[in-house]
């Protein structure tokens, strides 16, 4: 196959794990469409058409991002949007993609909330304690670094110490592998993984209209984890309850607006061998915004809820949000980089 004189995307990063972690938020699925776009990355999963996970990752989160569609050429694997941006979609394995960003050892999707924030304490301690002598230094020590470019990966290891993974993605178009270059160091030795593309699966759209939303929930994706990793493995339905606060309901009126109820979030889980009832009480502590104007009360299953545990490991904060026909969504804020998210949409069970 004779290739192209350039790449239509390119993208080169020196660290490889805040992809990874923003990644394997949504790996519950082998396969994965990926859209290419000025923006960034969308990398959209589905399972049993009842979920759709999609992960949004920023250009910012590359030290270089290219991308250059032939709006003249016609593919099959390109589209426009409403706006009239070419977007090139593709599929696939996402699984062979994390284990190629891992195949040095040090690009493993393990970035926690915990880890990313104590590396940014560690970056601002070390700046803090740096003099402007040193600082001096350290800037005509760059001006004499690796050229500015694309040419090679060296460039994205000659100022850190700390091994990590730098890579190199692109892709040509249409009947072409997505190319990824991987090094440890720049001394190192390189290793060029190729991944096949497929034609991009018919994923299922499910929108959600934030008019007919019945209740929304923000708070720190611990406390959510933690519940849902506590559930009991023979449960196999998951209810969300939204208990609004007095008054909030239609006819709550007189000594009914006085009364000691409080808004809150409850889940509820049945299994084979009983139930579980955990409450998240309206404290600011726990929920940082609760919105909830009827009682809402909709039930999924716990397989798949329990795909979001990866998003909510390597999350900051997690918004819940409920329409009037079940449809929930999940938006996940990633540490992995400023602007990464992923949100996860699952339709409820239906009524026996």
């Amino acid at each position: 196959m004779s290739q192209p004189s350039e790449q239509i995307f390119l993208t080169t990063v020196h660290d490889v794990r805040p992809l990874a972690t923003i990644l394997g938020g949504v790996s519950f699925c082998s396969n994965a469409t990926i859209s290419i776009s000025k923006a960034g990355l969308t990398v959209s999963v589905e399972e049993a058409r009842t979920l759709v996970a999609r992960a949004y990752i920023p250009f910012s989160l590359f030290d270089e991002y290219k991308y250059n569609p032939d709006p003249h050429e016609a593919q099959s694997s390109q589209d426009a949007d409403a706006e009239g941006e070419v977007i090139t979609t593709f599929t696939i394995p996402l699984d062979t993609l994390l284990e190629c960003l891992n195949i040095f050892g040090t690009g493993s999707s393990s970035l926690s909330q915990a880890s990313f924030e104590s590396r940014k304490r560690k970056k601002w301690k070390q700046d803090s304690d740096e003099s402007d002598e040193d600082k001096g230094r350290r800037g005509k020590s760059r001006k004499g670094g690796p050229p500015k470019g694309n040419a090679t990966i060296d460039q994205y290891f000659w100022s850190n110490n700390e091994k990590k993974t730098g890579m190199r993605m692109s892709y040509s178009g249409l009947g072409h592998p997505l190319t990824l270059i991987l090094a440890e160091e720049a001394a190192g030795p390189t290793t060029t993984c190729e991944l096949q593309t497929m034609g991009d699966d018919f994923l299922m759209d499910l929108p959600f209209e934030d008019a007919r939303r019945v209740i929304k929930v923000i708070l720190r994706s611990s406390w959510l984890r933690d519940a849902l990793s506590e559930l009991d493995p023979s449960c196999d339905k998951l209810t969300f309850v939204g208990i609004p606060p007095a008054g909030a309901q239609p006819g709550d009126t007189g000594e009914r607006q006085t009364a000691t109820r409080k808004p809150t979030l409850r889940l509820s889980a049945e299994g084979t061998f009983g139930s579980t009832q955990m409450d998240y009480p309206n404290d600011r502590d726990v929920l940082e915004t609760f919105e909830c104007a009827t009682m809402v009360k909709f039930t999924y299953r716990v397989a798949h809820i329990s795909c979001a545990l990866r998003a909510l490991q390597a999350s900051l904060k997690t918004s819940l949000r409920i329409d009037d026909e079940g449809l929930l969504s999940l938006q996940f804020v990633m540490a992995g980089g400023p602007g990464a998210f992923l949100e996860f949409r699952c339709l409820p069970m239906e009524e026996p």
